[in-house]
């Protein structure tokens, strides 16, 4: 049986326990006096262990499974509609650039002409729409792949020409579940694969892509870089399915991120572009456009307070981290003394154990602040691979701030990495402070 309706069964079996757990009492209380009536010889017609039910609570049962399977299938049978009326369906997979990747194809397919709606899942969930609005998606809880399906059966209404949806699956199978039974996409796209979400993806490497491996669509076309070409070769798929997309030099706008990065993902966009005849020159356009903000948001420079802040948040992983900053000390600046904050989250604590062994290895002397849900494990553990008393914990974002308010007395660049989330709010008061 696939990976897909074994969740489906799981989800629907999980569901009809919950439904009947909770009215199973209620029910029997209301029939207790018609139970009554019914004599040993009409229950003794019923073979064990149906005969410990009252008659009445058999047809409940019965009937709420027969109800909640109808209405399951009900949706699913809509989804799939829904999803049959949109012509093209884009997802956009990887550990990192995922959001990025989605709004530059929105935008390139927006301003080309085509009636394209896009889903990104980066720092919050955000629909982008034709016009080039964008609109909040309200969650009512922790963020589940199953969001998907009213806001695609309203775009398929919609009539949607093209539909560009960043992954949001994390462990195999809903990666696979995504893929298969609620997207289906005819275009898919792999950004890349580092070291990151190693407590559902997987320890390495080869296991974080067998994980990506399980949302491989059946049909439609694939984009690779090509530093996975020899991996994907092994998976015997047809070769008129794959492109490997080799990395394309753009002219530097950007000083503020790594060239590999830029030159990787603008040979992914340019491929897909490419397949369907877009003109390269508004491709070229747009994406210099969305990374020239994208670089120009890291830095932020408070010369009157003599320092500077280099957002790496949302970069999240240790190896990534680690490009940006040795490529911001290639620039040729003064050399000034660096403070790296880390934010650690109490739900990420491979990521917690994969930037301490960057410290470890690149700065053991270092300024560290730490700050956040995971503050406590990240100081223990890293006191426990490093001596010294360069580890500092932060109160609260508040005291955080009145550091950076009150300035240094000497130059000072400061790294902010580890995780975004949590950060937003700090981001917004140093993006004003004056």
């Amino acid at each position: 049986m696939a990976g897909g309706w074994k969740i489906f069964l799981s989800f629907f079996f999980v569901l009809n326990s919950l439904f009947c757990s909770l009215l199973s009492a209620l029910c029997a209380l209301l029939t207790i006096r018609v139970n009554l009536r019914y004599s040993w010889t009409e229950y003794s017609r019923i073979p064990f262990p149906l005969s410990l039910f009252p008659i009445n609570m058999i047809e409940f049962y019965i009937k709420i499974t027969a109800l909640l399977l109808g209405f399951l299938l009900l949706e699913f049978w809509l989804l799939t509609r829904a999803v049959r009326a949109i012509p093209v369906r884009i997802l956009v997979n990887g550990t990192r650039g995922k959001t990025t990747t989605v709004k530059i194809l929105h935008e390139i397919f927006r301003q080309a002409g085509w009636k394209v709606y896009s889903k990104t899942t980066g720092d919050e969930p955000l629909l982008h729409f034709p016009d080039g609005t964008q609109k909040r998606l309200h969650r009512h809880g922790p963020a589940n792949i199953r969001e998907n399906i009213p806001v695609l059966r309203a775009w398929g209404r919609k009539k949607a020409e093209i539909v560009i949806m960043e992954s949001m699956a994390l462990i195999p199978e809903t990666q696979q579940l995504l893929t298969q039974r609620i997207f289906r996409p005819t275009h898919y796209i792999l950004t890349n694969i580092l070291p990151d979400h190693l407590e559902t993806m997987g320890t390495d490497r080869n296991e974080i892509f067998e994980t990506l491996r399980q949302s491989f669509p059946r049909e439609g076309k694939m984009f690779f870089p090509a530093s996975l070409k020899e991996k994907i070769s092994t998976l015997k798929i047809p070769t008129d399915r794959l492109d490997f997309s080799a990395p394309v030099l753009i002219d530097n706008h950007f000083p503020n991120i790594s060239p590999d990065v830029i030159s990787q993902n603008h040979g992914l966009v340019q491929s897909l572009t490419d397949s369907f005849q877009l003109n390269q020159k508004l491709v070229r356009k747009i994406f210099r456009r969305e990374w020239k903000r994208i670089s120009d948001s890291l830095l932020k420079s408070y010369p009157e307070k003599n320092f500077d802040f280099l957002n790496l948040f949302s970069v999240n992983d240790p190896e990534s981290t680690l490009e940006m900053i040795r490529h911001f000390r290639k620039r040729g600046e003064k050399r000034v003394e660096e403070i790296f904050l880390f934010n650690a989250r109490a739900d990420r604590p491979y990521r917690s154990l994969q930037f301490i062994d960057l410290f470890k290895e690149n700065f053991p002397e270092k300024t560290i602040w730490v700050c956040g849900s995971g503050k406590f494990f990240f100081r223990n553990f890293y006191r426990k691979e490093i001596s010294g008393n360069n580890i500092f914990l932060v109160e609260n974002n508040q005291s955080l701030l009145s550091i950076f308010k009150n300035g240094f007395d000497t130059s000072v660049r400061i790294y902010g990495c580890g995780n975004h989330k949590g950060m937003q709010q700090f981001l917004e008061q140093l993006r004003v402070m004056t």
